[in-house]
């Protein structure tokens, strides 16, 4: 059937827009997989059918029913929240206009704004005046891209020989990095996990033994992988020190995935959590995580530009016609893409109309929020923190069965107690998200039993809410114990 875009706004996306902003008792109404079948029709049609526009009406509206909504200010499992509305209409346009951004040619616009972007995150990052970087399909692109450039550097600058390249990353690293390691033919052996302390950060000391066993064993140090804002506790690897170890070993290429943490650097009072960013060659920011844009907009940002502009060496006549006035704005250049959708623009539109002191607004008030939170989980008998002074807004806890409640925390459970534990967070997490009103999550670290995880990165929750929260998972913790 044909659609009339009118009507389409008119009858579909107008009310869906009103009812998607207004308040919602529920972040989702979860169905198993055999419910949602029940209601909605998944087959794909042979021919041309029938459906009219009350049919699309409805289809569309199950599927932001059934979806956990990132609207919801209850929504605290991942790491990304409410997108903001600027961004979003940048991502409208670029779905409408639907050009790829591979040359100047087909988006200049697009294209255009994409530098102008890149520049100016650089020189926040403080990358220096020979800096560049490229928008990517998400941080795990990002990261492989920076893995690349550090294994081409070794063999392209360096006699490696028959040396077996290696990559070190912490214990709490991303798994992208595992991944993208394997993909690009590093050897799973070669993966060096370095460990961390209490709060998720890279120790040097293991680091440098690291290094050196590799060392020892003829192999060839290729890259580093630090951290700033680990998925689970927000640690922030110390660069600084990073670099200062490094500086000792020769040519190590160090890349930071700053997928989470990033936003700090807009920040000038939480921006000293990553001191030491400058030294990088590489790293990774995400911005549809601390910063709201939508998903997906990603930037890979290199300290040197050649090392980015020479990566693909390829030239092909159709496509890029070698114009040395738009060669700097011919994107496609520089990654192994060539579809490419404009996902910079989203960032940039933002800034443009909110301006960079925005973007440092939402991070300092996230960090209140986030303090606001701690001193109320400290306040209740209920929870356990396992990191009273986190360094990011991962806010990480127990919810405490009241048998238990008169320990002195976690280290003074027994092994049996440590196992209620570990059946309750799980319990809870599975009963929290079934309900719908508080989305959350768990993990566990170094042996210890899961414990749940919330992620505050909406600056927009007030004090009631926060008090809401905590009170939805107490009374739950103790229905389902």
């Amino acid at each position: 059937m044909d659609l009339e875009p009118q009507k389409v706004v008119d009858e579909i996306l107008n009310p869906i827009l009103n009812k998607l902003y207004t308040s919602h008792t529920k972040a989702v109404d979860y169905k198993s997989p055999e419910e949602l079948k029940q209601i909605i029709d998944f087959s794909l049609p042979d021919q041309t059918t029938s459906i009219d526009l009350k049919d699309i009406k409805q289809l569309i509206q199950n599927t932001f029913e059934f979806t956990p909504s990132t609207q919801h200010p209850f929504q605290f499992n991942y790491l990304y929240s409410k997108p903001d509305f600027v961004g979003i209409l940048g991502d409208w346009i670029i779905s409408l206009i639907n050009s790829n951004v591979h040359t100047y040619e087909a988006s200049p616009v697009f294209s255009m704004a994409e530098v102008e972007l890149i520049k100016n995150l650089a020189a926040i990052v403080g990358l220096g005046e020979d800096a560049d970087g490229i928008f990517c399909p998400g941080g795990s692109y990002s990261n492989m891209m920076a893995v690349f450039l550090a294994k081409n550097r070794c063999i392209e600058n360096e006699d490696i020989k028959e040396k077996e390249l290696v990559i070190f990353k912490s214990e709490q690293a991303h798994y992208s990095i595992d991944k993208v390691a394997t993909l690009l033919g590093i050897k799973p052996d070669n993966i060096c996990r370095v460990s961390c302390d209490k709060k998720g950060r890279m120790q040097i000391r293991s680091l440098r033994r690291q290094i050196e066993g590799c060392l020892s064993a003829d192999k060839k140090p290729a890259c580093v992988c630090a951290t700033s804002g680990t998925t689970v506790l927000g640690g922030f690897d110390p660069l600084d020190e990073i670099s200062e170890a490094l500086s000792d070993y020769g040519r190590i290429w160090l890349h930071v995935d700053a997928a989470w943490g990033g936003a700090v650097l807009m920040s000038a009072q939480y921006r000293h959590l990553m001191k030491g960013i400058e030294r990088a060659d590489s790293m990774t920011w995400d911005f549809h995580k601390a910063l709201n844009a939508p998903i997906l907009c990603s930037a890979f940002l290199v300290r040197s530009a050649i090392s980015i502009k020479s990566m693909f060496h390829v030239y092909d006549s159709y496509l890029f016609h070698d114009s040395e006035p738009l060669r700097q704005y011919d994107l496609g250049r520089k990654t192994a893409q060539c579809g490419r959708r404009g996902d910079a623009f989203k960032l940039w539109l933002m800034w443009k109309v909110r301006g960079r002191s925005y973007f440092e607004s939402r991070v300092d008030k996230s960090f209140k929020v986030t303090s606001e939170a701690i001193k109320l989980i400290k306040e209740r008998t209920a929870f356990w923190l396992y990191d009273e002074n986190p360094a990011f807004w991962n806010v990480c806890f127990y919810f405490v069965p009241e048998h238990l409640r008169h320990k002195d925390g976690i280290k003074a459970c027994s092994e049996r107690e440590k196992l209620q534990l570990q059946a309750v967070t799980k319990q809870l997490y599975k009963s929290l998200n079934k309900d719908g009103r508080v989305l959350v999550n768990y993990a566990e670290i170094n042996g210890d039993p899961p414990f749940l995880r919330l992620i505050f990165g909406n600056p927009e929750l007030s004090s009631e809410q926060i008090k809401d929260v905590f009170d939805i998972i107490e009374s739950t913790g103790n229905i389902i114990i």
